[in-house]
Formats: C-alpha cells, sequence, structure tokens
C-alpha cells in the first residue's frame, strides 16, 4: 500500500523487452538503498517488485498486462520516473490511499499557469471519472492530488511549485500520456451500490 507521496525521481538506465514482457533498470540512490530484493515499489504508480539491487540500481521485471494497462511500455532509457516505497505502519499517511494497480491511462489535454502554480487537464476514461468527485483523490504517475473541477470527460488538478520540482508531472507535455488510479474508497463504493441496486432489482 502506497500514499502517493513521492520519495525520489529516478532515471531509467535500462529497458529491455523479452517477448511479452519487459525489464526495467533504474538508478536511484535513496530508493535503491532502502529497497531489499522482493520489496515493492511504486514507478509512476505501478507497484512493481525489485529483482535485483545493486548499488544506486535496482531492477525490475514488468508483466505483460502491466505493459498493457498502464504507460510503463512507453518508457525509454533516460526517462525519468517517480518513486515511492510502501507505506509502514508507523509512517505518515501524508496523501491517499494508493494500491499501486493503474486503472487506466489519461492524456494531458491542457496546461495552463495560475499564478505559481500549474493547472492540469487530463481526459480519462469514463470508469476512472466515475469513481471520482470535486475535491476527491486522483493517484497520476503514482502522485496524490485533489481534484479541482471535472465533468464525464476530463477532470483538472493544481500542482503547487514543490510538487513541480519533486516529480516529473513539471516536465508534462501535450498528449501526454499518464497512469491514473482513482480513489480506492470510491471504487468499493460505487460497487457496493451497484451490487445494493443490483439486488433490488431482482
Amino acid at each position: 500500500m502506497f500514499t502517493g507521496i513521492i520519495h525520489e525521481i529516478g532515471t531509467i538506465t535500462r529497458f529491455v523487452k523479452h517477448g511479452s514482457q519487459a525489464q526495467l533498470k533504474i538508478d536511484a540512490k535513496e530508493t535503491a538503498r532502502r529497497l531489499c530484493v522482493g520489496d515493492s515499489v511504486a514507478v509512476c504508480g505501478v507497484c512493481l517488485t525489485a529483482t535485483e539491487v545493486r548499488g544506486t540500481l535496482f531492477t525490475a521485471d514488468v508483466s505483460f498486462e502491466t505493459l498493457d494497462v498502464t504507460t510503463i511500455g512507453s518508457k525509454r532509457a533516460g526517462d525519468v520516473v517517480n518513486l515511492e516505497l510502501p507505506v509502514t505502519p508507523d509512517g505518515f499517511l501524508g496523501g491517499h490511499l494508493v494500491s499501486g494497480h493503474v486503472e487506466g491511462v489519461g492524456v494531458l489535454i491542457q496546461k495552463r499557469d495560475k499564478g505559481e502554480n500549474v493547472v492540469l487537464r487530463f481526459s480519462a476514461p469514463a470508469d476512472i471519472l466515475e469513481a471520482s468527485i470535486p475535491r476527491g483523490s486522483m493517484a497520476i504517475e503514482g502522485v496524490s492530488l485533489t481534484v479541482t473541477d471535472m465533468n464525464d470527460k476530463y477532470f483538472e488538478v493544481v500542482i503547487i511549485p514543490h510538487t513541480l520540482r519533486a516529480t516529473n508531472l513539471g516536465s508534462l507535455k501535450i498528449r501526454d500520456k499518464v497512469n491514473l488510479e482513482a480513489d480506492l474508497i470510491g471504487r468499493y463504493v460505487i460497487k457496493a451500490v451497484r451490487g445494493i441496486n443490483g439486488k433490488q432489482g431482482e
């Protein structure tokens, strides 16, 4: 379980596809220092398992499913990625509950300055928008953010200067794709309500 608070920006040093799977090697001094083989790590919001840790580098395998439903498959050597280690029972829940199971991919369709902040507008799949509410939480590239405006086609978030510096969101360009995970609690509420309505209709 993660919180959407990015610990470090890492750099992909190697990305190799093996048939339907792939392997990532990432240079991230602080993250690698705290990782052991078998540990989970969120890479741009995608929960992966460290398969090798050596010095400032760690390696993670990527399954065909992850390549199909996230932006990981489009990454290349030299790309920067947001990294987060799992929350511990005695840690701070600084963002919101994030599972690291990306539900879909959004596209940046508008970017505008507002004072020192930047407003980002993303198009998103209908099921992700359905599970979201204004002032609710959304994980974008693994970053815990608050939805400030939305309709049935898009949602917006405001990025403060610290987040622009501490994550890869500041480098996004129009039409760039991002990993999205809607609020975990919202998803369960929707499923529960649908189940109740379904039973009432029997």
